[in-house]
């Protein structure tokens, strides 16, 4: 019996090819039931189709998800299966860090309104912009996502603070203990954690309080890493002066939602690392990873059951 391959999501075309001339002996299905014993290759983000798949199945070899956070119930449901879980930590950095740079600048030079401007033909030469130089920016999370965006801040002459769950303390370096002193003051807060069972809700309207008025909330980890409510509130309130965010709670964003609406929120659909240079890059991490598969080699960027990434 031949091995089979089931992949979830819109994989393209020449993926699909390089692929299967990597794994010839391997059936690679993109529909259809999911058999004991398969390997799955996730490609889209959305956890629901994941676990609908996995569901009732007692065994599956290994799933790779082209994700670096994990949602807590995959993780579960992958660990009910039995299988190596594997995600594509090291694709995505380069395409997200650009991302909340564009965000961020966008936002302090207010480049919403100045297409609201061209639009309605109105010229104000009163008009006014703010620098990313010399701002308070705060990183929370210092993975791949994290680490690449803080290079660029940094290189924009932005004053960097980074939140990380281990490694060497530095002046600009915090641990998770010390997160309210990571927040106290930040003009710039850029969330770029995965969701656990510890970062669930981390961002509470206690935290939020924390940093300055009118402060830029940014985040391109997890939804749910932030209060939504809290959030909503501290962007009515003025606390945060604005908000981009990339990923949400819930996926699509109800049309209901007031974040589409809310004076100075930028919403955009779970796109940051939609390039095709982080799509070739997130191909290859898996390519790597299934000659490793195919040899019987010990697999790497393996998620942890304890940590949830």
């Amino acid at each position: 019996m031949s091995e089979r391959l089931r992949v979830l999501g819109r994989l393209p075309d020449h993926a699909a090819e390089r692929i299967t001339k990597a794994w010839p002996e391997a059936f690679v299905s993109r529909s259809g039931p999911l058999r004991d014993g398969d390997a799955v290759l996730a490609w889209d983000y959305a956890p629901e189709p994941l676990l609908d798949l996995l569901a009732g199945v007692a065994r599956v070899r290994w799933v790779h998800t082209r994700a670096t956070g994990v949602d807590p119930r995959v993780l579960a449901e992958v660990q009910r299966c039995g299988a190596v879980f594997t995600c594509g930590r090291g694709g995505h950095g380069q395409a997200v860090a650009e991302h909340v740079v564009a965000l961020v600048l966008a936002h302090l030079r207010r480049i919403p309104e100045l297409i609201g401007r061209q639009t309605r033909r109105e010229w104000d030469d009163s008009f006014g912009v703010d620098t990313l130089h010399g701002r308070l920016v705060g990183v929370l999370g210092a993975g791949d996502l994290g680490g690449t965006t803080a290079v660029l801040m940094e290189a924009f002459g932005a004053q960097l603070r980074i939140l990380r769950r281990s490694g060497v303390r530095a002046d600009r370096m915090y641990g998770p203990e010390e997160l309210d002193q990571f927040l106290s003051g930040l003009e710039v807060l850029v969330v770029a954690l995965p969701l656990t069972r510890e970062t669930a809700g981390m961002l509470s309207a206690d935290r939020l309080a924390r940093v300055a008025s009118g402060c830029l909330l940014v985040n391109v980890g997890r939804g749910a890493v932030v209060d939504q409510d809290a959030m909503i509130s501290a962007l009515r309130s003025g606390q945060l002066g604005g908000a981009a965010l990339d990923v949400f709670v819930e996926e699509p964003l109800p049309t209901s939602s007031p974040l589409w609406s809310l004076p100075g929120v930028i919403v955009s659909p779970h796109c940051a690392d939609a390039t095709p240079t982080a799509d070739a890059r997130m191909l290859d991490v898996y390519l790597a990873q299934l000659a490793r598969f195919r040899t019987g080699l010990p697999l790497s960027n393996v998620v942890s059951p304890e940590l949830g990434y």
